[in-house]
């Protein structure tokens, strides 16, 4: 028995589900035919759009390293209190 596909995926755009990360966001498609899901991770990026620092986590270490110097203020206010 083969594990192969017998027909190339399709995918529709309105079926794009978007799981967010801290520091990455996954897409993840399904197939309209045979229900196959494919993920496919991607990084945010802090310095192209800074509005996604609202997903980063002060207990990540990647996005700790990611913002070092430019941090958000809340994770200034939890590390005073």
């Amino acid at each position: 028995m083969s594990d192969t596909v017998s027909h190339v995926h399709s995918y529709r755009a309105k079926d794009k589900r978007f799981i967010d990360g801290c520091h990455f966001v996954t897409i993840e498609r399904t197939c309209s035919e045979c229900g196959a899901v494919d993920r496919q991770g991607t990084p945010r990026n802090f310095d192209l759009n800074e509005l996604q620092v609202a997903f980063a986590r002060q207990d990540c270490k990647l996005c700790r390293v990611l913002l070092h110097g430019r941090e958000p203020a809340s994770w200034k206010a939890t590390a005073d209190a």
